[in-house]
């Protein structure tokens, strides 16, 4: 057939995720380790005060319909963050450790 592609460039297979990512990029259901939050960020502290610190598992629950903010599950406990704080937080995926 003319017009059609067999496989996909680059040799098909499933298309590999970076190890680290922010926590914002996760995508729905999806789980990760926090390995930083910016230092040079101003609430850097108020975000460990709700227990997002590093070693911390983070599951991504769902987005809110304007896709702002974003519900995470911490520790067991639901934490709504606005897109503008998870950019600032580092993770790395479940099964790149």
């Amino acid at each position: 057939m003319i017009g059609r592609r067999k496989g996909r460039e680059g040799g098909g297979g499933a298309v590999e995720q970076p190890e680290t990512c922010l926590l914002c990029e996760l995508n729905q259901g999806e789980s990760a380790t926090i390995t930083e939050i910016s230092a040079a960020y101003s609430h850097a502290a108020l975000l460990e005060g709700y227990g997002l610190a590093a070693g911390t598992w983070v599951v991504r629950e769902r987005t809110l319909p304007l896709g702002d903010p974003i519900v995470f599950r911490v520790e067991g406990r639901p934490i709504a963050l606005r897109r503008e704080d998870a950019l600032h937080i580092s993770v790395r995926r479940k099964g790149a450790e």
